[in-house]
């Protein structure tokens, strides 16, 4: 990123079986939450977006992590 620069981070969540199910994305950089969207789905199958534009605190590669945080009843297997 350069000085006064912004990013643009844009995610798309797809959904199955998740009618009218909501679920939270949260941005994070080094390890602390930034930003965070809720995400609304209709219909059997959807996508969703979300995004986020963050200003530029220093110069330089800056790496983010996305999370989509499961829906109700759903499983998450690691």
């Amino acid at each position: 990123m350069a000085e006064k620069d912004s990013a643009l981070i844009d995610v798309i969540a797809s959904g199955f079986d998740t009618d009218g199910d909501t679920t939270v994305v949260v941005l994070r950089h080094e390890g602390r939450e930034i930003d965070r969207q809720e995400i609304a789905f209709s219909g059997a199958q959807s996508d969703q977006r979300a995004r986020f534009k963050v200003p530029a605190t220093k110069l330089g590669w800056q790496e983010y992590v996305v999370e989509v945080e499961p829906v109700a009843d759903d499983v998450l297997i690691k």
